[in-house]
């Protein structure tokens, strides 16, 4: 019962503060970038419910992305490179994405890139080391989800980070 109520419960610190509110004001500013590359969900709608006193649940709606997958199923070198332009963007916009992995970054039917997951992200951002960090995590979840892309796919997508046009 106490990890069921752990993981749809959090404590309650004021509205700015809940996780939904936070990253519908992040993708909200970051889907006004999109024409700078930086393709996240448009925010619906966001909600936070004070329940028992202390703590609330939270909920928020995105836009949907039609049949989108996880990037990591392709093996071609420009898609990675791409993803890693789209990670320096973000860097270099400030944020820090709390669970960047290779689930969390997804390509559409029209080969375009999209970053989701952003409920624990910050922003102002610009320690060097931290964001280096944000790509260790990255490059941790390539190696744990599809060791095979490591040699061939893991570069570009550095390369393309490296590279990334402002």
């Amino acid at each position: 019962m106490i990890a069921k109520l752990s993981r749809d419960l959090y404590w309650w610190t004021g509205r700015d503060q809940t996780r939904s509110f936070r990253e519908f004001d992040i993708l909200a500013a970051l889907a006004e970038r999109s024409g700078q590359g930086l393709n996240v969900p448009r925010p619906v709608a966001a909600m936070a419910c004070r329940t028992h006193g202390l703590f609330y649940r939270a909920a928020l709606i995105t836009q949907r992305i039609a049949q989108a997958e996880a990037f990591w199923k392709y093996d071609d070198g420009l898609i990675w490179e791409r993803a890693g332009q789209m990670i320096a963007r973000l860097h270099r916009a400030g944020v820090w994405h709390a669970d960047l992995n290779v689930n969390n970054i997804l390509i559409d039917p029209h080969e375009k890139i999209w970053l989701i997951d952003f409920d624990r992200a910050r922003t102002g951002v610009t320690d060097p080391k931290r964001l280096y960090g944000n790509l260790q995590r990255l490059e941790r979840s390539v190696r744990k989800v599809c060791s095979e892309r490591i040699h061939d796919c893991w570069p570009m997508l550095l390369s393309g980070y490296a590279r990334a046009p402002d």
